[in-house]
């Protein structure tokens, strides 16, 4: 017995009936003018194309001719086929739809992947913004627990454990105070106006937790020309001074209504009213430096230094957020809007 190996060409055309079998050695056979030889299939490589059932299919058929000379029927002679050559054999084969087996047209991928589409669309906005949330929450931790560390070291350093009267006194104006505490934050360093070198930077605008509008009802935002501590994390610390050293000490201020818009007299004047507080300074911190979103009660906030404690501003500051972070509540309150725009 002779064996030999045979490439062919294969070209499938679906059909209701699957003759692979006798059809197949019979083609093969004719094809290459010899005995019904048989065909062992050994591998093929098929390629679907098209979408409709029946499908067409085209690839390589591997096979192993199985030849004897008892097969031939002239003369006992045994013919081999020429290995070089491939030839083109249709056989009717059944397609996959038509025997039942599950497929999706090209419709319904594509309405699939449009449905996925929208609800990515959907859902990412919150899922980064969480994302958002979680990376400033670590930093206001952070920060917070670094201005509570430097006071604490201050204090050590005045012997005065317990009272910020001594760094917040009544002598120093705010850049001295700046530089005095900035000793305390490792590898910190001080701008103590816009127009110092460098410093442009760290002077920009900040959305308040809540609208506050001006007297043509355009919401407003905040932006401090106070001094800077710049820490090497990029937080950013403003000081205001009231060089009170933390003694009681009475002010003037005007009244607003809830937006901020100062209430008038009848002559048209502003009305004022007085109080007296004790607190030190006020301190405003960007836990980003200039990176947005740039607002209190996400990554900025406001509080009161007082000669024993830190006091968090509320209301428009966003305190409240800072509270419940601080408690272990991770959560953020605030209004987005847009500088200049209308408020009703």
């Amino acid at each position: 017995m002779k064996k030999n190996v045979l490439l062919v060409k294969l070209q499938r055309v679906g059909s209701s009936e699957d003759k692979r079998g006798s059809r197949f050695r019979e083609q093969a056979a004719q094809l290459y003018h010899s005995e019904p030889c048989y065909f062992q299939v050994q591998d093929k490589i098929l390629q679907t194309t098209g979408e409709e059932s029946p499908c067409i299919m085209s690839g390589i058929l591997r096979a192993k001719t199985v030849c004897s000379p008892q097969n031939d029927v002239t003369a006992n002679k045994t013919h081999t086929p020429n290995l070089t050559s491939r030839k083109t054999i249709f056989f009717a084969r059944q397609s996959p739809l038509s025997r039942g087996k599950a497929a999706f047209t090209l419709a319904e991928v594509l309405i699939t992947l449009v449905i996925i589409g929208i609800v990515a669309a959907m859902t990412m906005p919150t899922l980064i913004q969480k994302n958002q949330d979680k990376e400033l929450i670590s930093r206001i931790k952070k920060v917070w627990s670094d201005i509570n560390n430097s006071l604490l070291l201050a204090q050590t350093d005045y012997g005065v454990i317990g009272d910020n009267g001594y760094l917040f006194n009544s002598e120093d104006d705010a850049k001295t105070v700046a530089k005095n505490w900035a000793k305390y934050f490792n590898g910190s360093k001080v701008c103590e106006t816009k127009t110092q070198s460098g410093c442009a930077q760290y002077y920009y605008e900040l959305k308040y937790a809540t609208l506050r509008a001006d007297s043509s009802g355009a919401a407003t935002v905040s932006l401090t020309s106070a001094p800077k501590i710049i820490l090497s994390n990029g937080a950013i610390i403003s000081v205001d001074t009231n060089k009170s050293g933390c003694d009681a000490k009475t002010y003037t201020a005007t009244q607003t209504d809830s937006l901020g818009r100062p209430l008038k007299n009848p002559d048209g004047t502003n009305k004022t009213y007085t109080y007296t507080s004790t607190n030190c300074a006020n301190i405003q911190f960007d836990v980003n430096g200039n990176k947005n979103p740039n607002q209190f009660g996400r990554d900025a906030f406001h509080f009161w230094v007082y000669r024993n404690k830190l006091d968090v501003a509320g209301g428009t500051y966003g305190g409240e957020n800072l509270k419940n972070i601080i408690t272990g509540k991770d959560e953020f309150k605030y209004t987005n809007y847009t500088k200049g725009q209308q408020v009703e």
